[in-house]
């Protein structure tokens, strides 16, 4: 029987006319222009498309730029509270109260094959790490965020104007139910995987919080390796591991205009400096980052960076401050005319992500225990 708590992968955007994910769905909410409009969800399975009454489904917390908190213990990633709850909570689809999926649909056939995926453990211990395995629904193994495109295309954001549902979530076993319930309990023994570099940060996110950072971390391209090898502190940053690793550290923001009225759309530029020193070569500073109206608008699915720095700038609970996670390197540039550093060394650090989507950017907030 399925319940409010089961895990529900992709849903249809009626707005969208297709299949997506919830990370998707995040990257075309921010893509839109002001005022944004949230959107409306079915289920995918087409064992419930057939049913009477279409099953409504909604998108919790992707219309909200994430929280990296401090001193917070680890969030239950519960399917409770209203559609945007918490924002320290990945985002997720849940089940609209009061609607009910198909015995056959496919995200009720997963629900039980996380319980018969327990159930087949050999050992206690061995039943005990697959339940905290099914619990952990948002802890990516395998990422893949290295093979995407040099070149941000963003094909997710592509207008498909379609009335008929694009995409289904059927797996490619057969249609009998007790062939699709081994097929996919296999699924759920596999590493989860994702594309998404913010994918994989919020589920750093939570391994920090855990204190799981010897568990084993796949990415792809690079090889094996441990959350607590691939997540380096900006400090920590030298040029023979610059591109070995995703960097992270606290940055204060300033805009270009200052004090920009947000009301009128997006600054020239916001300009990310670094609270740590770093030392390339023979400098030493504080390395910072430019992300220009410019490249966001030739970005779109990157809108969420900006919304980031106006929330932060906007509220005081963030102290206007964030967190800023990259993967790619740090490099002596010289420094402009109106850049006030160090008179004696002519260059400044320039942080440089492989791509913009290797770049997040998360509120902080300070939570009193």
């Amino acid at each position: 029987m399925a319940t409010n708590a089961m895990k529900i992968g992709k849903a249809f955007c009626r707005d969208l006319g297709r299949t997506i994910d919830i990370q998707e769905a995040g990257i075309n909410y921010f893509a839109q222009t002001l005022p944004r409009k949230k959107y409306s969800f079915y289920c995918s399975s087409p064992e419930c498309e057939k049913l009477p009454i279409q099953v409504e489904i909604l998108g919790v917390n992707y219309r909200r730029v994430p929280i990296d908190s401090e001193g917070h213990a680890a969030p239950d990633l519960a399917d409770e509270g209203s559609e945007d709850d918490n924002p320290i909570v990945n985002p997720y689809f849940k089940t609209k109260p009061g609607h009910n999926h198909s015995d056959d649909c496919q995200w009720t056939i997963d629900q039980e094959a996380e319980q018969v995926y327990i159930d087949e453990a050999d050992t206690l211990a061995e039943k005990k790490h697959r339940r905290q395995r099914v619990a952990a629904q948002g802890l990516i193994e395998e990422t893949t965020f290295l093979l995407e495109s040099k070149e941000i295309e963003n094909p997710t954001i592509k207008e498909e104007p379609s009335d008929e549902r694009t995409a289904k979530t059927t797996s490619d076993a057969p249609t009998n139910r007790r062939q699709r319930l081994d097929h996919a309990v296999k699924r759920i023994a596999r590493p989860k995987r994702s594309p998404y570099f913010s994918a994989l940060v919020s589920s750093y996110i939570t391994v920090w919080e855990k204190k799981l950072f010897d568990e084993p971390l796949n990415v792809i391209s690079v090889g094996e390796t441990t959350w607590g090898h691939f997540f380096f502190p900006i400090e920590w940053y030298s040029t023979d591991n610059r591109t070995d690793h995703i960097f992270h550290g606290n940055a204060r923001i300033t805009t270009l205009p200052h004090k920009f009225d947000w009301s009128k759309g997006l600054p020239n530029a916001a300009i990310l400096h670094f609270y740590d020193e770093v030392t390339v070569g023979e400098t030493t500073a504080k390395p910072s980052f430019m992300i220009t109206r410019k490249l966001i608008e030739a970005n779109p699915g990157s809108y969420v960076l900006m919304e980031a720095i106006r929330s932060a700038l906007e509220d005081d609970n963030y102290k206007n401050y964030l967190r800023c996670y990259f993967y790619g390197q740090i490099e002596e540039m010289p420094k402009k005319k109106d850049e006030k550093v160090d008179a004696n060394n002519p260059l400044v650090l320039k942080i440089k992500p492989m791509r913009l989507d290797t770049l997040e950017l998360r509120r902080v907030e300070i939570v009193n225990q």
